[in-house]
């Protein structure tokens, strides 16, 4: 995966983001994200598509920030696409 300047630095432009499913579950102090996701990017004129599936991991921060914070520790996408 690039990273964020990669991508800009490449020209491409980012068309679409969605994601058409979602599931929260919450352990406690830790939540587990499950998504579809769908984007969209375009370079040169020319369209590209791809999908895929994403998981991510939220864990609430008691104490760190005035009021707690949730902070994201980890992620992972694949491509079905």
């Amino acid at each position: 995966m690039r990273s964020a300047a990669e991508f800009h630095a490449s020209g491409r432009k980012l068309v679409r983001l969605e994601f058409p499913h979602t599931e929260v579950q919450r352990f406690g102090n830790v939540a587990i994200v499950w998504s579809t996701f769908v984007v969209e990017t375009e370079e040169s004129g020319k369209h590209e598509s791809s999908s895929g599936r994403a998981t991510e991991i939220f864990v609430w921060k008691h104490g760190v920030w005035k009021h707690g914070r949730w902070s994201n520790p980890g992620w992972h996408t694949s491509s079905t696409k």
